[in-house]
């Protein structure tokens, strides 16, 4: 994190180079300005920074999103590109997918209470390594600047996972979103080495028995510390991801979660509400209003006081989806499952076709057609 002129400094050469990038797509300055107001009140509305964004350096880049490429990079341009044909359509470009969460195996070593893929877990690898780079292929093909490597446990594949990182071109940031699992310094060096961008681990309590709880494992905790210490050792992005259940959202469960992050270097935290989908598919598992008001206060506190400027940013999905609508279903990331099917997001699982054997394009047309969860907006 840094001070607030650094911040400025940064903000201001982050414009500058989305101008150029405008510049050399329209050939235009009057169009070139425009394009970029349109981003950028796109961006207004979508995150929730009432001043100066907070950035985090790691892997010679800074970001302000685990879900938006890292600034400098090929990445960042390309996803500004696309970014622009939502502003002011060009013929020198269209609107792509800014991510897909890609599942590249349905094995994992534990048994969450939460987990999405609950009914294809655990079962025989659907994918071939040569299958998997022939979905990663189209993904590339069609413009998509980040993949999200899940599962399963991603980890559980880590040889597979190497080759796929390695397969990826400079226009594309990788991630991984692991329990922590396998995450040892020595297979953090061969990721890093092979490219990966950042690592996303779930943790879904501040005290190691509550997460232990959760994942139904006494190792759980353990994984995702040390796993946050390899990936800070060898500098790549990291991120935490939380699925607060009811009895876990109050604020000084938030508070404590955030003083946990901050001692493992952590970027960001990202949190992600229960759905009934998966090993919750019978439960009456969705927050309430006030759970969400509670979680909102929270990231609007910690993104936008002083006294929280050194902290991670809170990336609350829910909060932008209620303001701006779904960014699921194809419009700028989905989910693919472990078998190759192509779905409105993790947590609405509808497929409307199979990424090896089915034109990608026409999927997504699909998915958007198709629509995902709407949300109301935040009175």
């Amino acid at each position: 994190m840094m001070t607030d002129f650094k911040r400025f400094v940064l903000l201001f050469l982050g414009v500058l180079n989305i101008f150029f990038v405008a510049l050399k797509k329209y050939g235009n300055i009057l169009k070139a300005y425009k394009s970029c107001l349109g981003i950028f009140e796109s961006r207004k509305k979508t995150f929730a920074f009432k001043s100066l964004p907070k950035y985090y350096w790691a892997n010679g880049r800074f970001f302000i999103s685990p879900n938006m490429p890292g600034f400098p990079s090929k990445s960042f341009d390309q996803f500004i590109d696309s970014q622009l044909n939502l502003s002011m359509p060009s013929a020198k470009g269209r609107i792509v997918l800014q991510t897909v969460i890609f599942s590249i195996t349905s094995r994992c070593p534990l048994r969450c209470l939460h987990c999405f893929e609950w009914e294809r877990l655990n079962g025989h690898e659907y994918l071939s390594l040569t299958e998997l780079l022939q979905i990663q292929k189209k993904i590339e093909n069609y413009g998509v600047t980040q993949i999200q490597y899940t599962g399963g446990e991603p980890m559980a594949r880590i040889d597979d996972l190497i080759e796929l990182i390695k397969a990826t071109s400079s226009k594309r940031d990788t991630w991984i979103f692991s329990s922590g699992y396998n995450f040892s310094l020595e297979n953090a060096l061969l990721l890093k080495k092979s490219g990966l961008t950042g690592l996303t681990l779930s943790l879904d309590h501040w005290s190691p028995e509550g997460h232990n709880y959760f994942r139904q494992s006494e190792d759980a905790f353990d994984w995702v510390s040390t796993a946050a210490r390899n990936a800070f050792q060898v500098d790549l992005a990291l991120s935490l991801s939380i699925c607060p259940t009811k009895e876990f959202v109050s604020r000084d469960n938030l508070f404590k979660y955030l003083d946990l992050a901050h001692q493992l270097h952590v970027g960001f935290i990202q949190i992600l509400e229960p759905r009934r989908v998966g090993r919750f598919i019978d439960q009456e598992v969705e927050l309430d209003d006030e759970h969400v008001r509670v979680i909102t206060e929270f990231m609007l506190e910690v993104n936008n006081s002083k006294k929280y400027k050194n902290s991670p940013t809170i990336i609350f999905q829910g909060y932008h989806q209620r303001k701006v609508g779904c960014y699921g279903a194809g419009n700028l990331f989905l989910y693919i499952d472990s078998k190759g099917n192509a779905h409105a997001c993790p947590f609405c699982q509808r497929s409307v076709g199979n990424c090896l054997n089915e034109d990608f394009s026409i999927l997504i047309k699909k998915l958007k057609g198709t629509g995902c969860q709407k949300f109301q907006l935040l009175n």
